[in-house]
């Protein structure tokens, strides 16, 4: 009710730190791995909750392979399609038929979440700016950056690219036409440095 409403007070909680969330996480019997442990923090942008959407995923593993194919040289974006959709699809995976839909959104959200995060640090490589502090990241970045065909604006397009995704996976567009018209777009960013429209409608 508003009136009960205008005597309350919102009290904002930050996010909990890095090592915060990995204490947490180990405490919490979430993972007894440390190095795991810190790898899941890093991802959970300091919610315990958002660890635990990841807890038996392979997030960490997706992360490594996807990461390295991004930016190797030699793949072809769109080669990326069957280890996106497969990862996508195993979110759907012993949850109420209700929930398939939604949680098949959120994992794809992670993967544009993913992908805009190695192009905006790859912006930052090329323009000498300091980097995040992302092992897993920084590896892939450094080596996508020695081969890398295009300029900062070409980087900053891809980022545009990744946002805009999100935006039709926040309006239910399909999936698998959304990942291949993606993928496809980035590849042509990349390869012509021109923009084009993404086509899921």
């Amino acid at each position: 009710m508003p009136t009960i409403r205008s005597r309350c007070q919102i009290v904002r909680f930050a996010p909990l730190s890095r090592t915060e969330l990995t204490g947490l996480i180990v405490e919490l019997g979430l993972c007894e791995d440390p190095h795991q442990a810190e790898q899941l923090a890093r991802l959970g942008n300091g919610s315990v909750e958002r660890v635990k959407f990841f807890i038996g995923s392979g997030v960490v593993e997706f992360r490594e392979e996807f990461f390295f194919k991004l930016a190797s040289p030699a793949t072809v974006l769109t080669e990326l399609l069957p280890l996106v959709n497969q990862w996508v699809d195993e979110a759907a995976e012993d949850v109420p038929a209700d929930q398939k839909v939604k949680a098949k959104r959120r994992r794809m959200r992670v993967v544009i979440e993913m992908t805009t995060q190695f192009f905006r640090q790859l912006v930052r490589q090329l323009v000498d700016a300091p980097l995040e502090e992302d092992e897993q990241l920084a590896k892939a970045v450094s080596l996508a950056a020695r081969h890398w065909p295009g300029d900062v604006e070409t980087a900053l397009a891809c980022l545009n690219c990744c946002l805009e995704a999100d935006v039709y996976v926040q309006q239910n567009a399909n999936q698998k036409t959304l990942v291949e018209a993606w993928l496809d777009q980035l590849q042509s960013l990349i390869r012509t440095q021109d923009s084009i429209t993404l086509p899921v409608s």
